[in-house]
């Protein structure tokens, strides 16, 4: 397996994007960072189920900070916020 990259190729957009959303509305719905993360791992592995779950896990790191850093407004859209 290679190392993850910084953005996503073609082949792993679709599992980056699954761990985004899915860590994205655990942090929405009051999730830690570590809960959400577990999250994020369950929401990525349907998407590339042949992975290891060490595979999987450096992955959702890869998709979390890619999309933290050049998706900032929207990831970050309702976290935190109680309402």
């Amino acid at each position: 397996m290679p190392e993850p990259l910084s953005s996503p190729s073609p082949e792993r957009r679709p599992a980056w994007r699954a761990a985004t959303v899915a860590y994205r509305q655990a942090r929405r719905d009051g999730a830690s960072h570590d809960a959400a993360m577990d999250t994020a791992e369950r929401g990525l592995q349907p998407q590339w189920p042949e992975l290891s779950a060490k595979e999987a896990s450096a992955e959702v790191v890869a998709a979390i900070a890619y999309a933290s850093s050049h998706h900032s407004q929207w990831f970050w859209d309702g976290v935190g916020r109680r309402g």
